[in-house]
């Protein structure tokens, strides 16, 4: 009984290591593909840098980070009140 189980602990561990040899059969990486998809990437996360420090700065987006802050500030006095807890100011 004990070499019928152990036959069937390697059959089971056979069939696993099988399926993973078989899971990508014939995979290729392409270095040449890779290397190009990597400068498209740094190309594009560069040009996308350069827009968002530009516009960065503007008054508009300053007024929306100064709206934003006000607006978490008031959110978190109002929970603050709801629960009791001492405020901020």
């Amino acid at each position: 009984m004990v070499h019928i189980s152990s036959l069937v602990v390697a059959s089971v561990a056979a069939t696993g290591l099988i399926g993973c040899a078989l899971a990508h059969p014939g995979e290729h990486h392409d270095h040449e593909e890779h290397k190009h998809a990597l400068q498209t990437r740094d190309y594009h996360s560069a040009k996308l840098a350069r827009g968002l420090a530009s516009c960065a700065n503007s008054l508009k987006i300053r007024n929306l980070h100064e709206r934003a802050e006000i607006r978490r500030f008031h959110k978190a006095e109002a929970l603050r009140a709801k629960r009791g807890l001492p405020s901020s100011e």
